[in-house]
């Protein structure tokens, strides 16, 4: 299934690991990513979200298991460069 990662903004990511599309969606509206704590926040969110969506696989499904880590960390890189383009923009202003 391959695993598709979409921010408020549009922001779209896919991984080859899985056999169908699954997208996950993280809000940022209202999170502040000026700040530690907002980022964080939102971090958590993504956190949970690609938990819920990148599923989980057997302890002996040593390529499941591949398959959900890269997924999960595929959802959060996206995330943080994300947040790291949303500071750069504002700082820009």
């Amino acid at each position: 299934m391959t695993k598709t990662f979409l921010t408020a903004a549009a922001l779209a990511f896919a991984t080859p690991a899985f056999a169908e599309p699954v997208t996950v969606i993280v809000p940022t509206a209202g999170y502040d990513l000026s700040t530690p704590e907002g980022r964080a926040a939102l971090y958590d969110r993504a956190a949970r979200l690609a938990e819920k969506e990148c599923g989980d696989a057997s302890a002996f499904d040593l390529k499941g298991k591949k398959a959900v880590r890269e997924c999960r960390e595929t959802v959060m890189t996206a995330v943080q460069r994300h947040a790291a383009q949303s500071r750069l923009v504002d700082a820009a202003r």
